[in-house]
């Protein structure tokens, strides 16, 4: 083999050699572990020392670094509500930032219901409490207490109920905005949709009978139709806000933490209304 061609050689391996180191260094990874709604920290796998942040829209849930083993275990400073996604950012100097999104699975929490002991002159019996307060009844009015405390119990609920249908559809409405702005600004946004319409404007000018081509305009189209359309919604909905686009996070965000809390408060009133009739059946 020629001196010349030997050079080659060796070149080429080296470049082969470096190209697939830097490919190998470029891949990031995360792979966090299932969450539900009950969850009060995340953990999972990572690269080595990589930074993680864990985000829904604006609010940081939590953040730090993967250990020297890959792993990481955080606590979150908010709740988290079943249904939603909270998105993984994970970056490290010379590889490429990597996210992901993950579902906040649902589970039943079992609330342990406050009771009180209501004093009677023949039994002692004990009476889920919706105040806090002590109630002492004879035997003839048991009854009527108990059902006192249902009917109580039945109103807060039908208030509740119509509460979180109201909370739920605020959310359904602010919600194409909020994915719109999950980690973008509107202005980042509308500068994605015009590189979009650039580049539509560019395979036009190529040759239509190519069938890749063809493809591609058409996916893209549609992509522009309904991400204009998304863009539009946002901006109306932002224009409520006066264009603050923080206000509408958080203004979001509490709307979201209103139907996590009110979901708890309605599962809490349903077992103590089912343990209410219970004791009424039993009197």
């Amino acid at each position: 083999m020629k001196k010349g061609a030997i050079v080659i050689f060796v070149a080429t391996l080296l470049t082969v050699s470096v190209t697939s180191e830097a490919n190998a260094k470029s891949k990031t990874i995360i792979k966090p572990q299932s969450i539900t709604n009950m969850a009060t920290t995340v953990k999972g796998h990572a690269t080595k020392g990589s930074k993680i942040r864990v985000t829904r829209y604006s609010t940081l849930y939590a953040s730090g670094k993967a250990t020297k083993k890959g792993t990481f275990n955080f606590k979150l400073r908010h709740s988290l509500r079943a249904g939603t996604h909270i998105k993984f950012t994970v970056t490290k100097k010379g590889y490429k930032t990597a996210k992901l999104s993950l579902l906040v699975k649902k589970i039943s929490q079992s609330h342990p219901t406050k009771s009180k002991k209501v004093t009677l002159s023949t039994q002692t019996t004990t009476i889920p409490s919706t105040n806090g307060t002590s109630t002492t009844t004879s035997p003839n009015s048991n009854q009527n207490v108990l059902k006192s405390l249902l009917l109580v119990d039945q109103e807060t609920l039908s208030s509740s109920a119509s509460q979180l249908a109201t909370a739920e559809a605020q959310d359904k409405y602010w919600r194409p905005a909020g994915d719109m702005l999950d980690g973008n600004t509107f202005s980042q946004a509308q500068a994605f949709l015009d590189k979009m319409k650039t580049r539509l404007i560019t395979l036009k000018n190529q040759d239509q009978s190519n069938p890749d081509t063809a493809k591609e305009m058409q996916q893209l189209t549609t992509d522009i139709s309904n991400y204009e359309s998304h863009l539009n919604t946002t901006a109306i909905i932002l224009k409520q806000f006066n264009g603050d686009e923080p206000a509408f996070h958080t203004a979001y965000q509490a709307n979201a933490d209103k139907i996590y809390s009110l979901s708890n408060t309605i599962d809490s009133l349903k077992a103590q209304i089912t343990t209410l009739q219970q004791q009424i059946a039993n009197n």
